[in-house]
């Protein structure tokens, strides 16, 4: 009797042994396929540029001179030309955005301006300059402001040098 307990007993220890070596080699086998972390490729092109890359890098630079002389040009339009963009109503807002496509220059502002009847509203926004344009900004209204109707939207850039508007319908429901 006392061999048959120590059989099973060695092959009890062999077996919890064993199920350890394997738990373990399938710890490792998952690091490695799964969360080992992979080497970066490089994917850097070093050849040479092509035709293509060589005309962009030129249509490039010759951007970038129109607007170096652009930003140097002294003459600048007698009206700013304004585009009103979006002038409408979304829930509870009425929302208008614009920019001015022919003045590039720091220091001006957009107003936006709804009249009905005698009612005026007014919001002012300093410009933001992008690549191109000059931006208005978020003149964002609040609904209970308005009644219903059709509202004439005035949108005005003003600078020290150059003016312009656009005007614009609005129907608030």
């Amino acid at each position: 009797m006392k061999l048959s307990q120590r059989s099973q007993q060695k092959r009890s220890s062999r077996l919890i042994i064993l199920t350890a070596v394997v738990l373990v080699a399938a710890a490792i086998a998952v690091y490695i396929f799964f969360l080992k972390p992979k080497p970066v490729e490089n994917k850097v092109n070093y050849n040479p540029p092509t035709n293509n890359e060589r005309q962009d890098a030129v249509d490039q630079k010759e951007k970038n001179k129109e607007r170096e002389e652009l930003d140097k040009s002294s003459t600048l339009p007698s009206t700013a030309n304004v585009v009103i963009s979006d002038a409408s109503q979304y829930d509870n807002a009425i929302e208008v955005r614009g920019y001015i496509d022919n003045v590039y220059e720091d220091g001006g502002s957009c107003t936006a301006t709804f009249t009905l009847g005698s009612a005026t509203i007014t919001k002012t926004h300093e410009i933001i300059k992008d690549a191109k344009t000059l931006q208005c900004g978020a003149l964002d209204f609040e609904r209970a402001q308005f009644s219903p109707g059709t509202w004439t939207m005035t949108l005005t850039y003003k600078s020290s040098t150059v003016q312009g508007s656009a005007t614009k319908e609005v129907e608030v429901r």
